[in-house]
């Protein structure tokens, strides 16, 4: 019985073997056109690829400082490698425990020299930011119309605070004001509008738009 058993082990192994040695030399003999945008870089074998992708991506992000993000994707069935790249200038810090940049694209990330640029507006979240993670897309969404309002209406905006509930508190220069990212955004600026065309010369320092239909002040 132990013999029988031994010689099993032995097959098994034999086999395991033979098949991991199959799978190199099919991998060794695949070659893939390496492409960027539609546009072939050259060709690049399997195997190589897997083996040196880290070096890949380390030399893409030393010859390209605007790059912030590099994906691969291998196609079979076209005998291809596609080399994605996210590049980006970031629009805002974001701080929780530890400040990251914001990309337009609402992907968090660290700066490769590690310095911030002191003329990105700063958002302040209660709730714990981490990197290479993408914000909210509802929060993406507001904060995007709300800076796009800050331009068109020159209301320079200070700071943002995004609560723990995932409300918005946007500071100006004279004033706070409060947003549900998850109501409709277009409609607590159209509020935000009417209230500083109607009610500026009142005393406040705080406009809260978060109700439908109600403003209220303090």
């Amino acid at each position: 019985m132990r013999i029988k058993n031994n010689f099993r082990k032995v097959i098994r192994f034999l086999f395991i073997i033979s098949f991991c040695f199959l799978l190199l030399s099919i991998l060794f003999q695949l070659n893939f056109t390496l492409k960027e945008n539609s546009k072939v870089l050259g060709k690049k074998n399997l195997l190589l690829f897997i083996l040196t992708k880290k070096l890949m991506v380390k030399k893409i992000f030393e010859d390209e400082s605007d790059v912030i993000k590099v994906n691969f994707k291998i196609d079979f069935k076209k005998l291809e490698i596609i080399v994605e790249k996210l590049k980006d200038e970031p629009v805002a810090i974001i701080c929780s425990k530890e400040c990251f940049y914001l990309s337009k694209y609402s992907y968090i990330y660290k700066p490769k020299d590690n310095r911030f640029s002191i003329n990105r507006i700063k958002i302040f979240s209660a709730n714990p930011v981490y990197e290479n993670s993408y914000l909210l897309p509802n929060i993406t969404l507001a904060l995007a119309k709300i800076f796009e309002y800050s331009n068109l209406k020159l209301l320079p905006l200070k700071e943002v605070y995004i609560l723990s509930n995932l409300d918005l508190k946007i500071r100006t220069q004279n004033f706070y004001f409060l947003v549900d990212p998850f109501q409709d955004i277009n409609q607590q600026l159209k509020k935000l509008s009417f209230f500083l065309d109607n009610y500026k010369n009142s005393p406040f320092s705080q406009i809260d738009l978060r109700i439908p239909q109600k403003i209220f002040f303090k």
